[in-house]
This record gives structure tokens, C-alpha cells and sequence, in this order.
């Protein structure tokens, strides 16, 4: 145990190889030191070294039993592989043994969707909102399937309930599901929840032609989440749509700051530049998205339309 928490004390100050060994040196010494095996395989998951990760967390399963860590973390593991039938065994696994674990059940509902048996994920989520009617990310991923479903009024109910209960901050410490999440489209962490609910309250009120909300609503989601790039990227076009072009550029150079291979708010940043009169500027752009999509007739459209509006001023 000495061992094991001279470990911790290293992860926790990020001095990882001094973990591994530490936690090696505690597993040597006794068939089951629990989560001695579990944290080795976040180490080696933070070092996106997959096999080695889940070697871990079968070790951990093998020598200490079952461990519901160990299962949802396997759950995040197979996800990020493909595998989404593994996914979901490990999900359910870690449900059934500790049933409280509700990163669990988002794992299970992530795999069904996976699997595209959206509408067993969709009851997963409305008894999370039912048993744990505190827990976010229950009702976002309700709302999420609940625009799937075309029932835009229960969404907004379910983003609004997210906004107006705010964040209970809950992180569990050596668990990849909250750990990993804010680096990943595969995991949530429930402190960004109001983020998320605020951009899909956005694109409700863009569908319903209602860009002035739709602006504040993202330029409150990009308070809460200044690392998502879609938040910033759709504040961009409500800040075009309201021809705020300085405003719109920079939201975009946020977005691409964030993500710089998305052809798509490259085509849109060039619509602006044009806008705004950087006609250079905005074919550089629409090249840069051809670059990374060249099967992407709309940039290339303007492409070619930029570059004659470049050749006519040039002969004027």
C-alpha cells in the first residue's frame, strides 16, 4: 500500500513513469492491490496507448475481481476502438454491478447509439432523467434524441433544465469516463453541460429564425466551453448573419484555432472574408478547404468566383 500511494501522489503531480512504476512495484508484492492496475491503465490511456490500457484494466478485473471502473473504463476503451458490442457489454457490466455509477449508463447509452439502436439508447436516457433527476447528462442526451425524434418541445425543456440547474462539478477521480471526456466526443463531464445545452438552445432558436437569441445562447455556451469549436464556429454565423463581420472572423479564428482541418468553417470563413471585402484572403481560404476536401463543389463554386472578381479589379 506504500507503494500504491506513492503512486498516486505521482499521478497526481503527473509524473507518470514514476507512477507506473510505483504501481508495478505494489503489484508485485500482492495478488489484488486494488486500482493499482485500474490507474496504471488510465496512465497509458492518457498516452493514447490503447493496448496497453486495456491489458490494465483486464488485469485489474483478473487479480481484484470485478470492478466497475474497470468495466466502464474498458466501456470508453472499446468505444474509441470501434467496437461498440464490447462497449456495450462492458457498459452494462459496470451497470449491473454498481448501478449508482451513472457515467456508466451514459457509456451504455454511447454504445447503443454506436450501434444505431437509437431508440433502447433514448429509454436509457429518459430513466436517468427519471431514477437520477439531477444528473445532466441525463436529460442532455434525452434532449439530444428528442430533436432525432422531432419533439423540438421536450428538448428545449430538457436543454433549459440543464441551464437552470447549472453544475454540480462531480469529478471521480481514476475514472477515464470523467477524466478523459473534455478531450473527446466520447465521454461528458458534467460540469460542461450547460455549455452543450446552451449551443443546442442555439441551433433551436437558428432553426426557428431567431438569430438575436440564437447569439446570446452561443455566446454563452462559448463562455462556459471556450474549447469547442462548434459553439464558436455558430456564433460566427449569427454575428455574419447580423453583419458583424470583425466579431464573426474572430469567433471563427477561434473555431480553427480549436480544430484547423474542418473544411467547412474554412468554406464559411471564406463567405465572410468575402463579405467583409478580403477577396485574397477569402480564396486562400476556400483553397485551404478544397485542400482538405477537394470533393467540395461549394468552395470551389467561390473559389472560382473570387479569383474573376480578383482578375476583373486587377485589370480596372
Amino acid at each position: 500500500m506504500s507503494h500504491f500511494s506513492l503512486g498516486n501522489v505521482y499521478l497526481k503531480k503527473g509524473m507518470n513513469e514514476k507512477a507506473l512504476d510505483e504501481y508495478a512495484r505494489a503489484a508485485e508484492l500482492a495478488e489484488c492491490v486494488p486500482s493499482a492496475h485500474l490507474n496504471r491503465g488510465i496512465i497509458y490511456f492518457g498516452m493514447l496507448d490503447f493496448e496497453k490500457a486495456g491489458y490494465e484494466f483486464q488485469m485489474e478485473l483478473k487479480k481484484c475481481g470485478e470492478s466497475t471502473k474497470a468495466h466502464n473504463n474498458l466501456s470508453v476503451l472499446y468505444r474509441l476502438t470501434g467496437d461498440a458490442e464490447n462497449a456495450l457489454k462492458e457498459a452494462r457490466l459496470a451497470v449491473f454491478e454498481s448501478p449508482q455509477h451513472l457515467e456508466a449508463h451514459v457509456n451504455e447509452i454511447l454504445a447503443l447509439r454506436m450501434m444505431g439502436a437509437n431508440e433502447t439508447a433514448y429509454l436509457v436516457a429518459d430513466s436517468l432523467t427519471i431514477f437520477f433527476p439531477s444528473y445532466l447528462p441525463g436529460h442532455y442526451f434525452k434532449g439530444k434524441m428528442a430533436i432525432e425524434k422531432k419533439n423540438i418541445e421536450l428538448a428545449e425543456n430538457e436543454f433549459v433544465f440543464i441551464v437552470e440547474k447549472g453544475s454540480s462539478n462531480i469529478l471521480e477521480k481514476y475514472d477515464l469516463s470523467t477524466i478523459y471526456s473534455s478531450q473527446t466526443q466520447y465521454g461528458y463531464k458534467e460540469e460542461r453541460m450547460p455549455g452543450l445545452a446552451y449551443y443546442e438552445l442555439g441551433l433551436i432558436e437558428v432553426s426557428r429564425g431567431r438569430i438575436d437569441s440564437a447569439l446570446i445562447l452561443f455566446e454563452n455556451s462559448t463562455r462556459i466551453l471556450p474549447d469547442y469549436p462548434d459553439g464558436w464556429a455558430n456564433l460566427a454565423l449569427a454575428y455574419d448573419h447580423k453583419g458583424l463581420y470583425p466579431e464573426a472572423l474572430a469567433a471563427f479564428k477561434r473555431s480553427l484555432d480549436i480544430n484547423p482541418n474542418n473544411p467547412v468553417v474554412l468554406y464559411n470563413l471564406g463567405l465572410t472574408m468575402g463579405k467583409a471585402g478580403y477577396l485574397e484572403r477569402a480564396a486562400e481560404v476556400f483553397r485551404m478547404a478544397l485542400e482538405i476536401k477537394p470533393d467540395f463543389p461549394e468552395a470551389s463554386e467561390k473559389l472560382k468566383i473570387t479569383q474573376s472578381l480578383l482578375k476583373s479589379s486587377s485589370e480596372q
